[in-house]
């Protein structure tokens, strides 16, 4: 048993014993094929497939050497990768068992697109995958509308919510500039950029630097000077805001009581209220005498 088979053996003894007590006859060879049968049987449920014993005995020798060499997480990247984490192993190479190993949480897409991925993680590292575990199949396109230095800034910073909008109006950028200065923007400001950004006019005539810098300083202005507001004159602060809020809510209530008004109508016209109404005004109106005889 060479020293690399030893050092496994003793990553999945202590595995082991920090969930369960084992038996004093249990050996470390023991529990390293335990705790990769384990790992083996999760990725076969996480693939949906039934798996031949030839193919299970294969995987688990294939991540029992990569525990070796990359230690516990190779087994933690089987789990959350597939089964065709193994196969894409078998194919590119170690590679794909290092770099999943490094990011468990991004090896099912290494898994399932081993050709596309392991070309930009090899180039650009892990951040690759960390990005695509948060916003599937778009690491590749903020690499082309951003740049290959914004892959670790996007998979630090911004929350996976806002990775396809950010992406989404960079794409449709006029210039490279425009899309850096939106990203510059949005890691100054935050989601209220996006929202500022009429996504009508983006699609209909393109992301410009003006209209990002507008957007940044809308916000800010307005930001601004609610704030001096409430510092120098609270009440008319109240009152500004109040009447925003009324412009804003306005179509909204008209909508409300139209709805309502409709409503009571048309119950009163079930009830016979017109038909009711109408024969008492009918009966209440004096008779025309007739003509007199002849």
């Amino acid at each position: 048993m060479n020293a690399l088979t030893c050092r496994f053996h003793a990553i999945a003894l202590g595995a082991l014993v920090a969930v369960a007590p084992l038996p004093v006859h249990a050996s470390p060879a023991r529990v390293a094929r335990a705790l990769a049968d384990d790992a083996v049987e999760a990725a076969a449920k996480l693939s949906g497939r039934s798996v031949t014993p030839a193919a299970r005995a294969a995987a688990r020798e294939a991540v029992e050497r990569a525990a070796v060499r990359h230690g516990d997480d190779a087994l933690r990247a089987l789990r959350r990768g597939g089964i065709e984490l193994s196969e894409a192993a078998a194919t590119h190479g170690d590679d794909i068992w290092r770099f999943a190993a490094a990011c468990p949480q991004g090896a099912r897409a290494l898994a399932l697109r081993p050709s596309e991925l392991l070309p930009l993680v090899r180039d650009l590292g892990p951040d690759v995958l960390r990005l695509d575990a948060k916003a599937p199949g778009l690491s590749t396109r903020a690499i082309k509308v951003f740049g290959r230095d914004a892959i670790p800034v996007l998979a630090a910073r911004v929350p996976a919510a806002d990775v396809p909008r950010l992406v989404g109006f960079a794409e449709r950028a006029n210039t490279p500039a425009a899309a850096q200065a939106l990203l510059d923007q949005y890691l100054r400001k935050g989601p209220m950029v996006l929202e500022r950004l009429d996504w009508k006019v983006v699609m209909a005539v393109g992301l410009s630097t003006a209209a990002v810098v507008a957007a940044h300083e809308t916000s800010d202005g307005v930001q601004e000077s609610l704030q001096a507001m409430s510092e120098n004159s609270p009440d008319m602060a109240r009152r500004t805001i109040l009447g925003f809020t009324g412009q804003v809510l306005r179509p909204y209530t008209l909508g409300v009581s139209v709805l309502v008004i409709g409503w009571a109508l048309l119950r009163l016209r079930r009830w016979g209220f017109f038909r009711r109404a109408g024969a008492k005004a009918t009966a209440h109106q004096p008779r025309t005498p007739g003509p007199g005889p002849l």
